[in-house]
């Protein structure tokens, strides 16, 4: 029984956490209108949500029945990791749609379109790889943006 529980906590978690580092991430990289209104309200509610999951998943890693214990806790720290990649994976890729639309189209919605600078960097935006990504990730964290 213990064992359903914990695969239903995995699980849980995996999907909660794995959002939230989406929003977290996407909101730091500039694009917070793409994520929800509560996350905008109150992110940091979200990130306990989803450390009380890991916290939980983490204890009932001690009591599961059939899954040996250094299974359990060896899924659990490859989740965290997981979850970490897969969020920042997806936000990534919502960066650069973001950016491959706006460039698709041209800014035709806007008062003024889009003159070739803009749309010269928009189109590298939208190629940009995910360790350059990263980088800018780590320089906006670092400067509290």
């Amino acid at each position: 029984m213990l064992d359903i529980v914990f695969v239903v906590l995995f699980a849980s978690y995996f999907i909660v956490a794995a959002k939230v580092e989406q929003w977290n991430t996407i909101s730091i990289l500039g694009f917070k209108s793409y994520t929800p209104e509560g996350f905008l309200r109150a992110p940091k509610v979200y990130m306990l949500v989803s450390a009380f999951l890991f916290s939980i998943l983490f204890v009932f890693s001690f009591f599961t029945e059939n899954i040996p214990l250094y299974i359990s806790l060896f899924l659990v720290v490859i989740g965290w990791g997981v979850v970490q990649i897969v969020g920042r994976k997806q936000a990534f890729n919502n960066y650069r749609e973001v950016h491959a639309d706006l460039y698709a189209s041209g800014g035709q919605f806007l008062d003024a379109p889009y003159n070739q600078e803009e749309l010269a960097e928009l189109a590298v935006e939208s190629r940009i790889t995910d360790k350059e990504l990263h980088a800018k990730l780590i320089k906006f964290r670092k400067w509290g943006m």
